[in-house]
């Protein structure tokens, strides 16, 4: 009997919750160092028990978001992405990107109300930024020649007798090929290659990731992070992609101490997905 995509799913994502909680109670990591702030700077400049208040919400924010994508109203809307695209005006797309940074929004709100600096937090001073020019281009070729590897090995037939059926392209890469409309097609391209980068790094590795590293280890903070990233795209083929993605950036972010890596990448993979997507479109 074919697996149900929406089941597996929500699945891996209460196992990410489960694990996430395991976690953080079986390391029992209560204190770390402070960072460092200027001496002028007052207040708490730790990450704390606030922080997995923060992580609940969040959790709480992508599960709202991917049971509301899994409603049969929004399903339905989805089996038809041409009729869907003509129904996309700019407005509705700017209301979709304002609501987009909520999640980075949260994070930023609750390391600046306790006088955490931003900057050295996230690492925005890079030294040596020269480095993401090829830093940035080989993580994402290493991403495609693992996805290359997979479809070599019969990943995509598998998925295809596992689950049952075919599996589309992500909802915002149909819409994006049925828009005709320049600043319909425009304001995609920025939110997918701008925007989502932005706002993703800023909670999964900037965030998400340092937090469950504080309390757990980076090895287990990688990988579980990783499954959050993964699991809240909503789609089933991207899983194993995705959480491959998420590790290479982590391991960007460890080795360069800046967000700016991560977000390098990220903008860069997402660039050329949507390259990839329009060639193969206009092939077929």
């Amino acid at each position: 009997m074919p697996l149900d995509p929406t089941s597996v799913l929500n699945t891996t994502f209460l196992l990410y919750v489960g694990l996430l909680i395991a976690g953080i109670l079986g390391y029992r990591k209560w204190h770390s160092p402070p960072f460092s702030t200027p001496s002028n700077e007052k207040g708490p400049t730790r990450l704390d028990h606030v922080d997995l208040l923060g992580i609940a919400v969040l959790i709480f924010y992508f599960a709202s978001t991917m049971l509301a994508q899994q409603l049969p109203a929004a399903q339905a809307a989805d089996a038809d992405p041409a009729a869907q695209a003509k129904q996309i005006t700019p407005a509705i797309l700017i209301t979709g990107m304002l609501i987009q940074l909520f999640p980075a929004a949260l994070a930023i709100i609750l390391l600046a109300s306790r006088h955490i600096p931003l900057g050295s937090y996230f690492g925005l001073r890079m030294a040596k930024a020269y480095r993401l020019l090829y830093m940035a281009p080989a993580a994402v070729l290493i991403s495609y020649l693992f996805m290359i590897g997979l479809s070599a090995t019969g990943f995509e037939s598998w998925l295809e007798w596992l689950f049952g059926q075919p599996f589309e392209p992500q909802q915002t890469i149909q819409l994006y090929q049925e828009s005709d409309e320049i600043i319909i097609r425009a304001l995609f391209i920025v939110s997918v290659v701008v925007i989502a980068p932005v706002v993703e790094e800023v909670v999964f590795r900037g965030y998400v990731y340092t937090v469950t590293k504080r309390y757990t280890s980076r090895i287990f903070a990688t990988l579980l992070s990783a499954v959050f990233f993964s699991v809240v795209h909503n789609f089933i083929p991207g899983l194993l992609p995705l959480a491959f993605l998420a590790i290479l950036l982590t391991i960007a972010y460890e080795i360069t101490g800046s967000l700016w890596a991560p977000i390098s990448i990220h903008a860069l993979f997402n660039a050329c997905t949507l390259i990839i997507q329009e060639i193969q479109h206009h092939h077929q």
